[in-house]
């Protein structure tokens, strides 16, 4: 975690503003930062089959299905989940 300290208590701007730098993605959890891990083929089959299956129930309606590289804020927390509808 380069430049990261894990007993320094994040903001969302600095948290942005730092991971921006990195070559790494980070998750923002109660004011900490943790690296993502990299997941497994087996994760990946199922995050793949459950957006081709959002995507196909979101057709025809003003929705779109995003993940995993799409990062959200939820409350004060920066997430990458796995899928998401906008």
């Amino acid at each position: 975690m380069s430049g990261a300290r894990r007993e320094q208590r994040w903001t969302w701007d600095a948290y942005l503003e730092w991971e921006a730098r990195e070559p790494t993605r980070y998750e923002l959890v109660d004011g900490q930062v943790y690296a993502m891990g990299g997941g497994t083929a087996r994760h990946d089959i199922i995050g793949n089959n459950l957006r081709a299956e959002l995507r196909a129930r979101m057709r025809g309606k003003p929705c779109r299905v995003h993940g995993p590289e799409f990062k959200v804020k939820a409350g004060q927390n920066g997430r990458y989940p796995d899928a998401l509808i906008d």
